[in-house]
């Protein structure tokens, strides 16, 4: 046999052992999968979302969105390494990628404690999009774990430039200055922060007449009311490892010497465990100081609203 023909032979039959065919594409099919996938994310179904955007990767692999998605999903599964693969593979099939990829794989990094990389994925997300404060926020905190308390002040000052109603830059920021001896700063952090506090009043229901924790009446007597819970509050440790967080709206009455006759639940955060240390706090604050002699009742009725808030990076956002 010529040694041309046997040449062609040899080709041939490595085609034909190495060929699988041509990758066959369903778009339609993939976005259908895809918007599954957002319903049941949405819904709280997790396993089932995570099941939906696989899909939606399988029919296309070039589908962006459905890669983020589930990089996103695996996130609240607390599966990083997972996460950042998705956020990998979508960044190199973007076509000038968003901002908001690089932000959840700063997330993923800033989970695992990898400082350098999540910083560098922030600041890649800010250069996109300058006005993000969750951006700078997050940038911070990545300075303060570092204890480069400068470049963290830096940026949550920035972070309030652009949202100055955030009460947690304005926390960290005050623990900034806290640890470069601006005394003066972080108590203008500190009183601006309780003041935002105090005024995000939870549309809770209430007793008829009851008064709230934030109401300025009464010469103060409730802003000294408010730190007495807030010397005896505390988050409870498991609670805060396991990420839960949330707001608990609470009514007590207080009698005319102080003392806390009753304390229920009007809104509860989800946890009991949160609603539970927060009960503790105000029984435990009791005695409060005498009813202010303006107020003619012997019990008052009072309303008042605590949130949980957990330092965490910030924002992943929806597709």
């Amino acid at each position: 046999m010529p040694r041309a023909l046997l040449l062609a032979l040899a080709v041939l039959i490595l085609c034909a052992c190495t060929t699988t065919g041509p990758v066959r594409l369903d778009p339609a099919g993939a976005r259908a999968a895809y918007n599954r996938g957002i319903v049941h994310r949405n819904g709280g179904d997790l396993p089932a979302a995570l099941d939906d955007f696989t899909q939606a990767i399988e029919l296309d692999p070039t589908d962006t969105d459905a890669r983020v998605s589930r990089g996103r999903v695996y996130l609240r599964l607390k599966r990083n390494y997972d996460a950042i693969d998705d956020f990998n593979a979508a960044i190199a099939l973007e076509q000038g990628s968003k901002a908001d990829t690089f932000t959840s794989r700063g997330n993923a990094y800033l989970r695992l404690g990898k400082l350098a990389e999540a910083r560098a994925d922030y600041s890649k997300a800010i250069e996109l999009k300058p006005s993000s404060a969750d951006d700078h926020y997050n940038r911070g905190l990545t300075y303060s774990r570092e204890r480069s308390w400068k470049q963290a002040e830096a940026n949550f000052s920035r972070a309030l430039e652009l949202n100055p109603k955030d009460v947690g830059a304005l926390r960290e920021r005050a623990a900034a200055r806290r640890e470069l001896g601006d005394e003066k700063g972080r108590l203008a952090d500190l009183d601006r922060a309780k003041g935002l506090e105090y005024a995000a009043l939870l549309n809770a229901p209430r007793s008829k007449g009851a008064v709230d924790l934030d109401d300025k009446s009464y010469g103060g007597y409730f802003i000294k009311m408010r730190e007495r819970i807030d010397n005896v509050w505390v988050y409870p440790p498991d609670a805060a490892q396991n990420g839960k967080s949330g707001t608990v709206a609470l009514e007590f009455k207080i009698a005319r010497q102080g003392h806390v006759l009753d304390v229920k639940i009007v809104k509860t955060s989800g946890y009991g465990i949160l609603d539970e240390a927060i009960v503790r706090a105000v029984r435990g604050a009791s005695p409060f100081a005498p009813l202010p002699t303006e107020f003619t009742k012997d019990v008052l009725t009072v309303t008042g609203t605590f949130k949980y808030v957990l330092t965490a990076p910030r924002k992943d956002p929806a597709t």
